[in-house]
């Protein structure tokens, strides 16, 4: 009997072997067979790096790469901090998205505020604020983070997430990866991505036939075809997860006992109309039309100021049908002008909650965050209830323009809202030791923060054209008013622009260098004010700053590149190349790639490393076919200067059948008539200038003003390969009239001439520029002139 029971086991021994251990190892052998041969990549957020010979955690670009297709993959901000964390240091970290990031400009965001507050509050201590947040993000994101960076000694957590739950990764509305009812199944998901086994099987069901993704970031305008109406039963899905994730990020650091901030998240309301509206799904035609009719009279009423017209025309619509989010948004802005602010924020909220392209935190995911801290029950874990604030601080109490940017993202003012509000905070978890070392008599008011992050004139000019740029693009051009709102933002740049005199580019200068002193270890200042040298033409200087950023962030691709264009620039391309490589190992967006090894093989070419440079095209090309266009005319230029024409020809005239699908780029046919006129071939040649030409003068119609200089020369240029010399003339007299300092211009024309027969008129306009550079106090292009003029007189 005994004999048997143990035969029992053993069959069940077996059992158990054959079909639990034996696969277990076999997937193990392949998971390491995997690792082995290089294949895969790790995905931890941090990574291992060198700064002043010691060990850093540095972010690792690859980490995203389990949430989004690694072409467009977003990355955090970049940041190194010690393994070992030093003594006297306060360790915080940062989880979020773009708004908790500082977007449109980290280095002014509420994070970097926070530092200057605590720093000065505090000046024996050392507080480290690492930024974790990620644009497009949200909490299936951020909680791998929280669970990866709680093992790195931290002192205190902050969050401030919530805008992209419906649009981010798993979200309803989202272009990455779907929603899942269960959150055990994604999570299982992104935990399978983390394997090499998973990354493998990833890729071959991407080349098999996967979901298309996006080949470029298009920002928002990607999420156009993904509107979700409030009545949709997958918001109920996301709000269910938002919150079970946002309470195990928070569990996550109360199990080590470190506390947590957490903050609710502001919209702007009375300002920002809906990006999308939908009607009831059973609205009947007559319904509709209705509506419309009583809406487009309450539009044209409240233009004409009749307000309380507009608002009975608004109401009346709104009792057909009470979902179309612009209709709340225009009743809220009648209630507004007729001075019932209670009315008005109702209204505005309701428009937020039901804009269709969820990219604001709505009232359910406030509520989430509310509940969540409440239930937690724990004296270390605090709200920061920003929404409240921020309607504090707003006139009449609805939060707009003087908070935001656009939609969310915080301007100066509100984002040191924000961060006092939390700096209050971090005075309840500090320990009593750290407490009692404060000086001063209080935190740091906005000017003196705005002064030592050195948000210059320079830098509030650079931030508003980006934004402007920004704004031009759908959803934002959907948007109702939105000429109105872009039309001013113009204005304003332009007022920026006439006040950026040379005493106030002085003045941003010596606050650049005042900031440095007071923190010269912050390495975003450093790389701002090489940005503001770069700009003022002083390369030498902006290479020392950008030397230092890369020193002190040495995995930051931005600086990496920022310094080998700056080196590139100065011909010192010889030391360009490595940074140029580094940066593109360190970013993975495969349009950020190209860019960079275009001028990778350009500083290559430079140094006479021909074949190298090609070799990099060539790459650039396998990775990154639909930049055929450029990759292709950039071979082709190389061809021509080495040899041999014919292979130049043949690679023009690839980048020309890329070009005729993606639109006209009229310096490829420029350079394809330059090599036909090189092979003796004529017709072709003149025919390929005056494509060239078509498109040059196309272009001229609607250019600035600052590039029409350069279309002036190269059409005329153009124009004289024709043998169209009059024309030409022209052209180029005409470039000479809006920069007479130009001497390539001069040049141009005049040896054009003469080399046409014309040397009387060649002459005259040597005589023109020989005065012309007389009064620019140019002896050196005076030299070069009498030189021409003796040969041409000669002729």
């Amino acid at each position: 009997m005994g004999k048997e029971k143990i035969s029992k086991m053993r069959l069940w021994a077996y059992r158990l072997i054959t079909f639990l251990l034996i696969p277990c190892l076999f997937i193990l052998c392949i998971e390491g067979g995997l690792r082995l041969f290089g294949v895969g990549h790790p995905v931890t957020y941090t990574t291992t790096c060198a700064v002043d010979g010691q060990d850093y955690f540095c972010g690792n670009t690859r980490f995203v790469e389990q949430f989004f297709p690694e072409q467009i993959a977003r990355q955090p901000v970049s940041f190194a901090y010690p393994q070992k964390k030093p003594a006297g240091t306060f360790r915080i970290f940062i989880l979020g998205a773009s708004a908790a990031q500082g977007d449109p400009e980290h280095s002014y965001g509420f994070a970097r505020i926070l530092k200057v507050l605590l720093r000065e509050r505090f000046p024996s201590l050392n507080f480290e604020i690492i930024n974790t947040a990620i644009t497009a993000t949200n909490s299936h994101v951020v909680l791998p983070i929280a669970k990866e960076v709680s093992q790195h000694q931290p002192d205190l957590t902050i969050i401030y997430l919530g805008n992209n739950e419906v649009v981010g990764p798993f979200g309803a509305g989202t272009i990455f990866s779907r929603l899942s009812p269960n959150l055990t199944l994604i999570r299982a998901g992104i935990q399978v991505k983390t394997t090499r086994i998973g990354q493998t099987m990833q890729i071959i069901i991407n080349k098999i036939g996967g979901e298309k993704s996006p080949e470029k970031w298009q920002g928002m305008e990607m999420f156009l075809g993904n509107q979700v109406p409030s009545d949709s039963a997958a918001l109920e899905t996301v709000y269910s997860h938002y919150q079970e994730n946002l309470s195990d990020i928070i569990q996550t650091f109360r199990d080590k006992e470190i506390p947590v901030i957490v903050s609710t998240v502001g919209s702007n309301l009375k300002d920002f109309p809906p990006f999308t509206s939908q009607h009831r799904p059973s609205l009947q035609a007559e319904e509709l039309n209705q509506w419309n009719n009583l809406y487009n009279d309450g539009m044209e009423q409240l233009q004409a100021g009749e307000r309380d017209a507009a608002l009975i025309s608004f109401l009346q619509a709104d009792q057909i049908d009470k979902s179309y989010a612009d209709l709340q948004f225009f009743i809220g802005q009648s209630y507004l002008k007729l001075g019932d602010y209670s009315a008005a924020r109702k209204h505005f909220e309701l428009a937020r909650d039901l804009d269709t392209l969820r990219f604001r935190a709505d009232s359910r995911i406030n509520d989430a965050i509310r509940f969540v801290v409440k239930e937690t029950a724990d004296s270390g874990v605090y709200l920061v209830d920003a929404v409240n604030r921020f309607d504090e601080q707003s006139p009449r109490g609805i939060q707009g323009e003087e908070l935001y940017y656009e939609h969310v993202h915080l301007r100066f003012h509100g984002n040191y809202l924000l961060a006092r509000d939390v700096a209050e905070k971090v005075l309840l978890s500090l320990p009593e030791s750290h407490a009692a070392s404060a000086g001063g008599t209080g935190f740091l008011n906005e000017q003196d923060c705005s002064d030592l992050l050195a948000l210059s004139q320079f830098d509030r000019l650079r931030v508003k054209k980006d934004l402007l740029q920004r704004l031009e693009r759908p959803p934002f051009s959907n948007q109702s008013g939105h000429d109105k709102r872009l039309s001013r933002l113009a204005a304003n740049n332009t007022e920026l622009e006439t006040a950026l005199t040379p005493e106030a580019i002085a003045n941003d200068d010596s606050l650049y260098r005042q900031a440095i002193q007071s923190a010269e270890k912050d390495a975003w200042l450093h790389h701002n004010y090489g940005i503001f040298l770069k700009e003022q033409e002083r390369p030498g200087a902006a290479i020392i700053q950008f030397e230092k950023f890369v020193n002190l962030l040495p995995r930051s691709y931005k600086g990496h590149h920022e310094l080998a264009v700056m080196l590139a620039g100065s011909g010192r391309f010889k030391e360009a190349l490595s940074h140029y490589q580094t940066a593109i190992d360190l970013i993975r967006v495969t349009e950020t790639r190209t860019e960079l090894r275009l001028l990778y093989a350009y500083a290559f070419a430079r140094s006479g490393r021909y074949e190298e440079s090609m070799t990099i095209y060539e790459k650039a090309l396998a990775e990154d076919p639909s930049s055929a266009v450029n990759l292709y005319h950039a071979m082709a230029k190389l061809r021509i200067k080495t040899g041999p024409l014919t292979e130049a020809l043949e690679l023009l005239e690839k980048a020309i059948a890329a070009n005729n699908e993606a639109g006209g780029i009229p310096d490829i046919y420029f350079n394809y008539g330059h090599v036909l006129k090189q092979l003796k071939k004529s017709e072709q040649s003149i025919a390929a200038y005056k494509e060239a030409i078509k498109t040059y003068e196309k272009e001229l119609e609607t250019a600035e003003e600052s590039d029409k200089e350069t279309l002036l020369v190269v059409s005329g240029r153009g124009y004289f390969e024709t043998g169209e010399i009059d024309k030409g003339s022209r052209y180029l007299q005409q470039a000479i009239h809006r920069d007479p300092g130009k001497l390539d211009y001069h040049l141009t024309l005049i040896t054009a001439l003469a080399r046409n027969g014309r040397q009387m008129e060649a002459l005259k306009f040597t005589d023109q520029a020989l005065v012309t550079m007389n009064e620019f106090s140019r002896p050196d292009a005076i030299a070069k002139l009498q030189g021409i003029r003796i040969q041409i007189a000669k002729r």
